[in-house]
């Protein structure tokens, strides 16, 4: 089980674990909103594969890199 840094010390021991993704079996767990990229491509890689994972990261990482201006015009032009 993983969960927010703030609230380790309150998951029981032999369950918390400090990664910031966790999958075991068929649950997958992570730290909270920082980790939301990793968690949805570990998500993608367990649903499509390593190669969709590794395509739907590097979108992921071009769209970061767009200035917020062009995506807010993207975004009204839909």
């Amino acid at each position: 089980m993983t969960g927010h840094p703030a609230f380790m010390d309150k998951l029981p021991t032999f369950w918390a674990v400090a990664s910031k993704i966790q999958v075991s079996g068929e649950l997958t767990t992570s730290r909270g909103p920082g980790t939301s990229f990793e968690f949805a491509l570990s998500l993608v890689d367990q649903l499509f594969g390593e190669s969709v994972a590794k395509e739907v990261g590097q979108l992921l990482v071009s769209l970061i890199a767009l200035p917020v201006s062009f995506l807010l015009f993207m975004h009204a032009s839909t």
